[in-house]
């Protein structure tokens, strides 16, 4: 009986590692597991563990200080090598392993024995053993009854740390791998698709930008002794005043001339403080300190350009990197003609996007984007005001993507009611809820290998938000009510004319989602700063409606001008309805339009009768609901209005609940 009560201690705290150890993530949380629970039984003063590993700069070592409860961790000194490799349990004086390695001497400097505890872990690169230091008082038994009772939960334990750690490194270096070969993909598809110098900085910012954690970006493209510099737009939208982004400058005025290695080059704040005549430093100058990171682009042939990099904490060690960039972008770049379009260029533009109606810059650099995001699968989210045609803009996305041959489905976030909004998007089981009596496809579903189109995206309701993302990230969705998770392959066109940023701002939208959004923004100008297409488009809608209706109408000169001098805001949905109410009040041969001043008065008496009574009719509903827009009680219901109607019509008419109960 004696025995075994002798015994207990020793089980006790083998079953308390047991437990214990396999729960600690990290070797600093093992030696304390360790000190903790077996002190009371066998004191010791320090721990050393060592790991030698066949990797480079891998090998480690962790002193554990008992008195101070902390772990240091240092390299392991090649002559300390030895230490790792150690067979079976020995205990030998301290002041002989001091006296060997200097790099002990510090340690348990009031102990007089050390044990070396070899740690047994298969399939491992790492060799291990576990140094305690113990007092001249601890005997030799008991060192070793420590030795069995730790060595194998020990040894468990680091075992599965080690390995977790390997697993977490080789995901890490295979999911960059894989991040840094789809970045140059999609850089060198952007390269051949693009003849816009400033469109290529700033879609390559934002593949570069997760990768090598820069933002501000600058490509210099050098011929004929001078240097064509485009510099990428910062997250303010804009870089210094009056500088412009893209200017062509002598080569000897940048920083190309500083640049005399085949290698990456860092340059110091005081280095570009010197380089005033370098468009892209003036761009980005700024009140701190900032460094460039340059990389020569060139081949066999010489020097094509560079890629620089502007940041506070911009570092030369992705020459690795770089290189495998410059190596892909340098032959692609070679055969790309940075020019201004000519026009051929535009008419062949325009044949392919015939149901586009303008020859505008504006326009065409539209369509230039168009045929960027077209082939590939990226998330396109199209910004703009009322009327300006983002479906049209989403169409031609579709109709030169691969995925042509397939659905094209749209959704008006605005126009479904909130309660069915959800069922429209993802479905829904039947029985899913009351009125389901079959199973429901969602637009994902019917959109299955094609393009969805979701319009006024920013009226999408928050708790409906997450839904979304989870589709953008996983391509996969259930049905209300469902269980099953169904693949999609869809590619997602959004639209909005709020300002989602703003909205993020405010709460009203989510962060994460507005950046799975905005992958590739495209934003549709005005009609106010397009007017070269206003010709056009009047001419092109007053005779589609003419012909409707069996007549034949030219346009005046003055006519056409008055259409020219006007500023549209409600865009080419407002020019379309004014040409129609044209072409039906024209009696003769001519093309009638009302005098400027009459048809403003009217349209402007007209609008100021709606809204007072509209704004009268919306007051008395809030204030009789009390504030409450939703529900069966609500303002909405009183109105006969969907909420999200409701919504709207307060926004444009500057109407806000509290304002409304505060004047009441």
């Amino acid at each position: 009986m004696g025995k075994k009560d002798s015994n207990m201690p020793q089980r006790d705290c083998m079953l308390s590692l047991l437990h214990l150890l396999p729960m600690q993530d990290d070797i600093t949380e093992l030696l304390r597991v360790v000190h903790a629970v077996c002190s009371p039984m066998i004191p010791f003063d320090f721990a050393v563990l060592i790991l030698v590993s066949s990797l480079q700069n891998g090998s480690r070592m962790y002193f554990y200080d008992a008195g101070e409860k902390s772990v240091t961790e240092k390299p392991l000194p090649y002559a300390c090598r030895d230490l790792g490799n150690c067979a079976s349990v020995e205990v030998c004086g301290a002041d002989v392993l001091r006296s060997h390695h200097q790099i002990f001497a510090e340690c348990g400097r009031s102990t007089d024995q050390v044990c070396y505890l070899p740690l047994h872990i298969p399939e491992s690169i790492c060799l291990s053993t576990l140094l305690v230091f113990f007092p001249n008082d601890i005997s030799l038994g008991r060192i070793r009854t420590f030795a069995r009772t730790v060595s194998g939960a020990f040894s468990i334990a680091l075992a599965r740390i080690l390995k977790r750690n390997e697993m977490q490194k080789g995901a890490t270096a295979i999911r960059r791998e894989r991040d840094f070969v789809a970045m140059l993909l999609s850089i060198a598809t952007l390269a051949c698709t693009q003849a816009d110098p400033c469109l290529v900085v700033d879609r390559m910012v934002g593949e570069v930008r997760l990768f090598f954690g820069v933002r501000e970006l600058a490509l210099y493209l050098e011929h004929d002794g001078t240097a064509l510099v485009t510099c990428s737009l910062p997250e303010g939208g804009r870089g210094a005043k009056e500088i412009p982004r893209v200017a062509r400058v002598a080569s000897g005025d940048t920083l190309l001339a500083k640049m005399t290695s085949a290698k990456g080059v860092l340059f110091s704040s005081e280095q570009l403080a010197s380089c005033t005549s370098d468009p892209a430093v003036s761009f980005f100058r700024k009140e701190r300190n900032y460094a460039a990171y340059a990389y020569p682009l060139s081949d066999r042939e010489g020097t094509l350009g560079a890629l620089v990099f502007f940041g506070e904490n911009i570092e030369d060690n992705c020459d690795a990197a770089m290189e495998q960039m410059a190596g892909t972008l340098v032959p692609i770049l070679r055969s790309v003609s940075f020019a201004q379009p000519q026009e051929g260029d535009e008419e062949i533009k325009r044949a392919e996007y015939s149901e586009f109606l303008g020859k505008s810059p504006a326009l065409l650099r539209i369509l230039t984007q168009v045929d960027l995001v077209a082939p590939s699968d990226a998330t396109v989210l199209l910004l703009g005001e009322t009327g300006t045609g983002k479906e049209l803009v989403a169409r031609a996305v579709h109709k030169q993507s691969f995925r042509k041959d397939k659905d094209f489905v749209t959704l008006n976030c605005a126009a479904v009611p909130r309660d069915l909004l959800e069922s429209e998007l993802f479905g829904h089981e039947k029985g899913a809820f009351t009125g389901a009596v079959k199973q429901h496809k969602g637009r994902f579903e019917r959109a299955q290998g094609g393009t969805l189109f979701l319009n006024e995206v920013g009226e999408m309701p928050l708790d409906l938000q997450p839904k979304l993302l989870r589709i953008l990230q996983t391509r996969e969705m259930e049905r209300v009510g469902g269980q099953e998770s169904i693949a999609l392959d869809v590619r997602l066109v959004a639209a909005t004319n709020r300002n989602l940023k703003q909205m993020v701002a405010d709460g009203q939208f989510r962060d994460d989602l507005y950046y799975r959004l905005n992958v590739f923004p495209i934003l549709i100008p005005p009609l106010r700063e397009r007017r070269e297409d206003i010709p056009l488009l009047v001419t092109e809608y007053a005779q589609r409606f003419a012909k409707r209706m069996g007549k034949t109408l030219s346009i005046p000169t003055p006519v056409m001008d008055w259409f020219c001098a006007q500023n549209w805001p409600g865009n080419i949905r407002e020019l379309v309805n004014v040409v129609e109410r044209a072409v039906i009040m024209s009696r003769g041969s001519a093309l009638v339009v009302p005098e400027a001043g009459e048809l403003q008065a009217d349209l402007k008496s007209v609008d100021v009768d709606a809204n007072d009574k509209e704004r009268a009719e919306i007051i008395a509903a809030v204030r009789a609901s009390n504030g409450v827009i939703a529900g069966p009680r609500g303002a909405a219901v009183r109105l006969g209005l969907k909420r999200t109607t409701l919504l709207s019509r307060m926004k444009r008419l500057n109407l806000t609940v509290k304002a409304i109960l505060e004047n009441a």
